[in-house]
């Protein structure tokens, strides 16, 4: 497939190449390449780079911007600098070339270094805006997608290739939750930015009437009033970009969004995730995303879908046990040992439950047991939403099958993988469980 440019980066290819035409020496520039983030700033500057390099002109990234020797180095280049930036990095750009013209006002000693012509260097702004309709369309020829129609991602991807992308790869959105999901993409990308507002006319950004409320409340909506969990879906994959982790944030199980919408709010009381079932390669798994060390099953430090979330361990206990070993760990150190027996006795009750049918539970392996339970603490933190969330969409992404006690709904209900379904448990089954888990518990007293 032979690559092809869109008419916007066609456009931008103009006018750099324009740019550089300029004698250096009489104008010299930082060509910045801007855009909203994932529309192909940096695809179109690879992809022209041989020819402005070979020009004597050179490619930069912005981290290549700096008052060191060999930022020095770059900046006195003897031709033009061309770098794709984000909104926020231009005025880093800026505040370096500043510092070198104004040295007096940053407090900045240059009396050693050559400048050449980096005093005398302005910012070119060359804008890349999103593809039209019929690029977006044939962008999307052969992809496929986990719940939208090609017409409906055409309609909120504001001609964004890596949006269009998100919204490719998300199960069970309809048309709505799309439109706002793009919409709290955006808010990431430049929400924060003063001349916000400007920035999406400059890019050709067209809003509807609720795209533009949650954009220009984008702070209230998502960190204090949000009454959509996928509003925050976004954000988890910005932070990704660095991590790289393999299994996605979005639910499987179409249930799970709606579970976790009707839970927001609701985070002062707990969650207790039970996996009584798993093949020793799977509760290696789920011990490592927990933050233990599989050699040991010593709690090490928070794993990176962890970190992503937000969560703590504050309020938060977790026991595990796969033939002789045992890992554990509460708030901020092991579980003492005159509770464990009461763990052990939790796990051994779900596990009885499952095998004397009382639920139903996918058949698995049955090398080791993970129990999982946190609550709000002190109100601060949204820790069973954050836990519950983290835990629970790794797990649906492994294959993983799962009993929840969810006491942000007041239901309990088990994850089967087979289907990707949610199957809700009778209380008057959990009343059997803890009846159950109280025999284990009298008896381990009385030994």
């Amino acid at each position: 497939m032979v690559f092809k440019l869109t008419r916007a980066q066609l456009a931008a290819k103009s006018e750099i190449e324009r740019l550089c035409a300029v004698d250096y020496r009489q104008e010299p520039k930082v060509i910045a390449v801007q855009g909203l983030s994932g529309v192909g700033k940096s695809t179109l500057v690879d992809y022209i780079k041989s020819d402005l390099e070979s020009q004597g002109h050179l490619v930069l990234r912005t981290e290549e911007f700096s008052i060191s020797d060999d930022g020095i180095k770059n900046l006195n280049h003897g031709g033009q600098l061309i770098c794709p930036v984000g909104v926020f990095e231009i005025s880093e750009i800026e505040r370096i070339l500043d510092s070198i013209k104004f040295p007096w006002e940053y407090g900045v000693d240059f009396a050693l270094k050559s400048f050449g012509q980096i005093t005398r260097r302005d910012i070119a702004l060359v804008d890349v805006r999103g593809m039209n309709d019929q690029e977006m369309k044939a962008y999307l020829v052969g992809k496929d997608s986990k719940s939208l129609s090609v017409e409906e991602i055409v309609a909120c991807s504001f001609g964004i290739p890596a949006l269009a992308d998100q919204l490719l790869m998300t199960p069970h959105l309809d048309l709505e939750q799309a439109k706002r999901l793009a919409a709290v993409r955006l808010w990431n990308n430049i929400g924060r930015h003063r001349q916000r507002m400007e920035l999406l006319d400059r890019f050709g950004v067209n809003l509807n009437p609720e795209q533009r409320r949650l954009f220009e409340n984008g702070e209230v909506v998502l960190e204090r009033e949000s009454d959509h969990i996928y509003d925050r879906l976004p954000e988890l994959r910005r932070k990704n970009v660095y991590f790289r982790l393999a299994e996605d944030f979005a639910f499987l199980a179409k249930e799970s969004v709606s579970i976790y919408n009707k839970s927001l709010g609701k985070s002062r009381v707990g969650i207790t995730i039970t996996l009584p079932r798993l093949s020793s390669e799977e509760y290696d798994a789920v011990a490592k995303v927990m933050g233990f060390s599989c050699e040991d099953y010593i709690f090490k430090t928070h794993s990176r879908r962890w970190s992503i979330y937000v969560v703590n361990r504050k309020d938060m206990v977790v026991y595990g046990k796969k033939g002789t070993h045992e890992l554990h760990t509460c708030n901020d150190g092991p579980v003492k040992d005159f509770y464990l027996p009461g763990w052990r006795g939790r796990i051994l009750a779900r596990k009885m439950a499952v095998d004397q049918g009382l639920i139903n539970f996918p058949e698995r392996r049955d090398d080791g047991s993970i129990i999982v339970k946190v609550g709000d603490h002190g109100g601060v933190n949204k820790q069973p939403i954050n836990l519950g969330w983290m835990l629970e969409s790794f797990l649906q992404h492994k294959g993983i099958s799962y009993i929840v006690e969810n006491g942000m709904i007041g239901r309990t209900y088990v994850f089967d993988p087979r289907n990707n379904s949610i199957n809700y448990v009778d209380q008057s089954v959990m009343d059997k469980v803890e009846e159950i888990e109280n025999g284990f518990n009298r008896w381990d007293l009385k030994n």
